[in-house]
């Protein structure tokens, strides 16, 4: 993260396939000031993935 920079409201964009989901909506807000965010994807398969988000501080 560039130093100086707000990102206690910063929003999360993906792009995955129309008949998967996700379980965080398209650009919804995340506060990166309290560590890394967890999330899973759900494909047409119904195969769940998850994953954590990475930062860091530059």
């Amino acid at each position: 993260m560039v130093p100086g920079v707000d990102v206690s409201n910063a929003t999360l964009s993906y792009e995955i396939n129309p008949h998967s989901s996700g379980s965080v909506a398209q650009n919804a807000a995340f506060n990166l000031t309290t560590g890394a965010k967890t999330f899973t994807i759900t494909g047409v398969d119904g195969v769940a993935k998850t994953t954590t988000s990475k930062h860091r501080s530059l």
